[in-house]
């Protein structure tokens, strides 16, 4: 039961594991990128947002009064 493939090298198998590293190098800095600063930042920002908007937009509404009141408990 032997197989037909040929055993690698020593240098074929750095060469491989120096190939894998380098393309996993760029995409691990634009997973961290979008997980720790374009996502929180889209979010925070689309909150943000639609406070402004509704706090200008509605000022004497249920909803803004209600945050409105929960903020003047806080600060």
């Amino acid at each position: 039961m032997s197989s037909d493939k040929p055993v690698p090298t020593k240098g074929e198998i750095e060469k491989k594991d120096d190939s894998a590293d380098e393309k996993s190098g760029g995409r691990g800095r634009l997973s961290w990128i979008l997980g720790w600063v374009a996502l929180p930042g889209a979010v925070l920002g689309g909150l943000f947002g639609g406070g402004v908007l509704v706090g200008a937009n509605f000022h004497d509404s249920w909803f803004t009064r209600a945050f409105v009141w929960v903020g003047e408990l806080f600060f």
